[in-house]
């Protein structure tokens, strides 16, 4: 069957109907027929009027809107709530949003990361004579950078006193600057001055130092005093005679040393250089014999004036052979066209 717009029941099936007659009536006490149960069956709109009454509204609140009455469709949907759609935050931003008490972002915008400048100049900090002195933060932060002087045994040098800087210095040179300098080494008398590649790089003399010109045959160590520079000299119960050596295992084809020493009262100072031409089978530890046996154990220290290795030199109680190796490895120190130099002092036995 089809309902009309006064929602009439019309062109219903007639066997449909046909099969309920039997059981009605007409309303009147008479049989129901066709038409009669057509007529009773009847829905108009005026039977439905008030059901729903016209005056009822949809309102809306919190962020809602699209209510009204229900005489027609109605479409609800969000506040705008003027955020502008997009990401927030990145890699220099991070970002600061308003939630409301629904859970709606309200507000949104960026706020730039700032960190504080620490005050520390930028650069580099650190050189073969210079070592770096930082002071770390709690938050992991530089707060404080400076150089301090490397105070080694020994600075391998390449002059003593020169007023002037070489015309053309390799990188990693050092030298022990004059007391009157001039160009590049003005204010700086007395310094070590090491060429980095691009400039001079200064390190202030601290007394005690010692510094081996490796431009002398054999070369010469001179020791800082409280203002100048000066030769080591021998003093009272020493002198300069060949050095006695030999490696632990093998044996050296050409070689030469002199050792350099000077005793007050039962203090020994000085140095050992060697020199191998070559160095045959060499290999093990180099052993040089001392003229005096050792008070005490003593560790000493030197240099490969050849690769600039660090070295030392370990002289064991009551013996006089001072057994040299590299520092780290604990390796043979030289190797064929090679020379060291070691720093003694120690006390003897009397």
């Amino acid at each position: 069957m089809s309902v009309d717009r006064v929602d009439n029941i019309k062109d219903a099936p007639e066997k449909a109907l046909s099969r309920v007659i039997g059981h009605a009536s007409d309303g009147k006490g008479g049989a129901a027929t066709l038409e009669n149960l057509k007529e009773q069956l009847a829905i108009t709109s005026a039977d439905v009027a008030g059901a729903v009454p016209d005056t009822r509204e949809v309102a809306t609140e919190g962020g809602i809107q699209g209510g009204g009455p229900l005489d027609g469709d109605l479409t609800l949907s969000l506040t705008d709530t003027g955020v502008s759609a997009g990401a927030y935050g990145g890699a220099s931003a991070v970002p600061v949003i308003t939630v409301d008490a629904k859970g709606r972002v309200t507000a949104a915008e960026e706020v730039a990361v700032e960190v504080p400048d620490t005050g520390v100049t930028p650069g580099a900090y650190g050189s073969a004579t210079e070592v770096p002195v930082l002071t770390i933060g709690a938050d992991g932060r530089v707060t404080d950078a400076e150089t301090a002087p490397v105070w080694r045994g020994a600075y391998r040098v390449q002059s003593v006193n020169a007023n002037s800087p070489p015309g053309s210095p390799s990188t990693g040179d050092v030298h022990v600057v004059g007391t009157s300098p001039t160009g590049a080494w003005s204010g700086e008398a007395g310094a070590l001055a090491e060429w980095t590649g691009a400039a001079w790089a200064f390190t202030a003399p601290v007394a005690g130092m010692q510094a081996v010109d490796v431009s002398a045959s054999p070369p010469q160590t001179y020791v800082r005093g409280s203002s100048t520079w000066g030769l080591a000299t021998i003093g009272t119960g020493g002198g300069d005679s060949s050095a006695v050596f030999a490696p632990s295992s093998g044996t050296i084809t050409t070689a030469s040393g002199d050792l350099r020493i000077s005793t007050v009262g039962n203090l020994v100072a000085g140095e050992l250089y060697i020199s191998v031409t070559n160095n045959g089978t060499g290999s093990g530890t180099l052993n040089a014999t001392m003229p005096f046996a050792a008070k005490s154990s003593k560790v000493m220290f030197g240099i490969n004036l050849s690769t600039t290795e660090a070295l030392y030199a370990f002289l064991q109680v009551n013996t006089t052979s001072l057994v040299i190796r590299k520092v780290g490895s604990g390796a043979y120190p030289l190797a064929t066209g090679q020379a060291l130099l070691i720093n003694l002092g120690y006390e003897r036995n009397l």
